[in-house]
């Protein structure tokens, strides 16, 4: 007999492959995973695109409007667009306080002050303007944004050799 002795009754049987080894599995593949981050990147750009898009498109409201919801609520702005009434703007003394008068399509006429620079553009009667501030309970609308429309619709005018309604002429820190 020999020194050695069968384990069992395969003896010169091959070896049984061991089991194959269990697979670490993901719950993502990488392409899941740049799938989720470009999909989470677009959510995102299109929720700031539309964020942007709603702070632009701001709702601007005429005179008369203005005045039928009555005075705003505290830290509450609105936008009002209207036209410049001739002979209204007043400067203080200071140079920056302003007062002046807009008016809609309709003929309704709304109080303004204002405090801050003013340019030279908006001395005229075709002053088309959109502010944004409040309205008070004294019938004054306090504006914090003053924007003059672009005069761009009388350049043809000074194409034609007829005198714009502001100033055209150009002047250099010199002085010439």
């Amino acid at each position: 007999m020999s020194t050695h002795e069968p384990h069992g009754p395969a003896e010169g049987a091959a070896q049984a492959a061991p089991a194959p080894a269990a697979r670490a599995t993901r719950l993502f593949t990488p392409r899941t995973r740049l799938a989720i981050a470009a999909l989470l990147f677009v959510g995102a750009l299109s929720y700031f695109a539309f964020l942007a898009w709603r702070s632009a498109t701001v709702y601007y409201m005429t005179v008369a409007e203005l005045e039928q919801a009555g005075p705003t609520r505290e830290g509450r702005l609105v936008r009002v667009a209207g036209k410049l009434v001739d002979g209204t703007f007043s400067r203080a003394a200071d140079g920056r306080n302003v007062s002046f008068q807009v008016s809609d399509d309709q003929g309704n006429v709304l109080p303004v002050a204002y405090s801050g620079e003013v340019g030279q553009i908006f001395f005229n009667e075709h002053s088309e303007l959109i502010l944004e501030g409040q309205y008070t309970h004294e019938h004054i609308f306090n504006t914090e944004t003053l924007i003059v429309s672009c005069p761009s619709k009388y350049e043809s005018l000074q194409d034609q050799g007829k005198q714009p309604p502001y100033q055209t002429e150009t002047y250099n820190a010199s002085g010439s």
